[in-house]
């Protein structure tokens, strides 16, 4: 999948619907990464603490570090990269030609963040 990495005329995400752990996620195209992540998978995240704990504190915090965020990636070109949206040991196989990889919910996004998941599952 890394091999398909490329700079995209529209950006990060397809315009799919995606379900994760039975929360269905935002995914609208975006032109650039740190728009993407905070409105898409922060903002998400936040509101479900919100919604599920009151957790007010956590708002306010959101809403100081989100007027920062850019800041984390000044100066970084992020460039749009093909990325597992599904990544687990079950989506491997072997063909005659050899060994695939294969996922249904494949995604562009930063090409770091795939490394961050990864380090989750331990198996891998």
């Amino acid at each position: 999948m890394h091999l398909h990495n490329r700079r995209l005329e529209r950006g990060f995400t397809r315009k799919r619907k995606l379900s994760v752990l039975n929360h269905e996620n935002l995914n609208e195209w975006q032109e650039d990464w740190v728009t993407f992540f905070s409105r898409q998978r922060l903002q998400l995240q936040l509101d479900m603490i919100e919604k599920d704990y009151g957790e007010r504190e956590t708002r306010e915090l959101w809403s100081r570090l989100q007027l920062r965020l850019g800041d984390f990636f000044r100066d970084v070109e992020v460039v749009p990269a093909l990325l597992h949206g599904d990544l687990w040991t079950g989506n491997a196989a072997e063909i005659h030609e050899g060994p695939v990889i294969f996922d249904p919910a494949s995604f562009y996004r930063h090409s770091e963040y795939e490394l961050a998941i990864a380090g989750m599952f331990q198996e891998l």
